[in-house]
């Protein structure tokens, strides 16, 4: 059975955005940790903030609000993705934003927030 050119490009489309976020470790404490360290990292009143407008948005789209638990949990494969690829922070930030540096701890945390679906009853 041969696909076609439309469903094929869409099964490759799927397939490149899909990230493995691993397994909810159920550990509310370290779900809490992750939604601190993302609030510190990416979304506290610059970049990924909604109350970030214009330069204080370095650059992050608008609508990427990561202080919305809502928008996190929507967009979670793409955070992910972002920070296991390492492209976010992005280089050279840490001058602008020295709180945006993720140790492989704050990494696992935030991993463990998403893997669990920014659950609010882990949320501070």
């Amino acid at each position: 059975m041969r696909l076609g050119p439309m469903l094929a490009s869409t099964i490759a489309l799927v397939a490149a955005c899909s990230t493995d976020l691993g397994p909810c470790p159920d550990d509310p404490e370290l779900e809490a940790r992750g939604w601190l360290v993302l609030q510190r990292s990416c979304a506290g009143s610059t970049c990924h903030s909604t109350g970030a407008t214009g330069t204080r948005r370095n650059g992050a789209p608008s609508g990427l609000d990561w202080d919305d638990p809502d928008l996190v949990r929507d967009d979670a494969g793409e955070v992910w993705a972002e920070i296991e690829g390492g492209s976010m922070p992005p280089e050279g930030w840490q001058e602008n934003v020295p709180d945006a540096v993720l140790s492989p701890e704050d990494q696992e945390a935030i991993r463990a927030l998403l893997a669990c679906g920014v659950r609010a009853e882990a949320l501070p």
